[in-house]
């Protein structure tokens, strides 16, 4: 138990000291591959003691950055691209496209907030020629509460998460 106690202690501290570089990290290359997104660093961020609010800011900052990463070339160059980046998934890209024409900035707005993968309606929104202000404020607009609001209930319910976690697995968990 005491290993696993170290461990954690150490995870705890590295996080504090590297969270922030990444959600950097991870917000960046949202419009190309995003293994996981910056919610569940904030959000541990906010159980390890960091500052959730930073976090959240900086994950909607640098994943508008990387979104605009895949906008410009989508307006640029559109489906011959496309086609090369999701060669193996054209058929779920050729799916969200039809979504897209149905819904256009909607969509763009709920991949954004929701868990739609952003890169699909990153990569639409720029084929489809969306004005570049439109797509700036819908991303905005979606990230915003997402992000924040994640980081808010950490803020405000971390300790109670964290007795939770701590009766649950004893020893594990640094208090």
């Amino acid at each position: 138990m005491a290993i696993a106690t170290e461990a954690a202690h150490l995870i705890v501290n590295l996080f504090n000291a590297y969270g922030d570089f990444a959600i950097i990290i991870l917000g960046l290359p949202v419009a190309y591959y995003q293994p996981i997104g910056p919610d569940l660093l904030i959000i541990l961020k906010g159980l390890a003691g960091g500052n959730a609010i930073f976090s959240a800011w900086l994950a909607v900052g640098f994943t508008l950055a990387g979104s605009l990463g895949g906008f410009f070339p989508a307006k640029r160059f559109g489906r011959r691209l496309v086609k090369r980046i999701f060669k193996r998934r054209m058929s779920v890209f050729e799916r969200f496209d039809r979504t897209f024409e149905r819904y256009g900035g909607w969509f763009v707005f709920a991949s954004a907030f929701g868990p739609v993968p952003l890169r699909y309606a990153i990569w639409l929104a720029g084929i489809s020629q969306m004005p570049l202000s439109k797509f700036v404020i819908l991303v905005i607009l979606g990230l915003i509460p997402r992000f924040l609001g994640e980081a808010t209930l950490v803020t405000l319910y971390g300790d109670w998460v964290k007795g939770v976690l701590v009766k649950l697995a004893p020893g594990i968990f640094p208090v």
